[in-house]
């Protein structure tokens, strides 16, 4: 399991380690990932760890391009409610906000709501973004548990303050 600390706002969780690859920040390159190596060989696959990342940098994370992948993904990938819950609420009991998938994101900063766009991979700009970022972690990984299995990107996005409930990803 992974855990990454950074929202569409570029507020990034710092990692404490000294012995992390260097961040990207050009749009070209296929490094946006970081970590501890250490952290990551004891960690990967055993217990949540830190990924440090420049997403939020990338053009296909505008919110102006978010905006175009909300619309074009088939309403069955896109799940989306209200932020105001409590972390462990469960899905059935989970309130819907009032507003459209659309709406919810062109008007995240203010909706207190959450939503998710899955299966971005099956846009072809974000299956080689993802792709990108597989790279960067097959070094590690492949020596840990190899054969990597059906990749799946899924994006989140968060109205501040708002609760994304508890939930495990395979």
């Amino acid at each position: 399991m992974i855990d990454s600390l950074t929202s569409l706002n570029g507020n990034t969780g710092h990692i404490p380690h000294t012995e992390r690859s260097p961040m990207a920040v050009d749009s070209q390159s296929p490094d946006w990932l970081a970590w501890d190596e250490s952290e990551f060989i004891n960690s990967f696959n055993k217990k949540p760890f830190l990924i440090e990342h420049q997403l939020c940098n990338h053009p296909l994370f505008r919110m102006e391009r978010l905006l175009e992948l909300v619309k074009s993904r088939p309403e069955s990938d896109i799940e989306y409610n209200a932020g105001n819950v409590p972390v462990s609420v469960s899905h059935d009991q989970t309130p819907m906000n009032g507003l459209s998938p659309e709406e919810t994101v062109r008007r995240i900063r203010e909706c207190q709501s959450w939503l998710v766009i899955k299966y971005i991979e099956q846009v072809p700009e974000y299956g080689e973004l993802l792709e990108q970022c597989l790279e960067q972690v097959r070094p590690l990984s492949e020596k840990i548990v190899p054969g990597m299995m059906k990749p799946h990107a899924f994006v989140f996005i968060t109205s501040p303050g708002s609760i994304t409930p508890y939930h495990i990803d395979p």
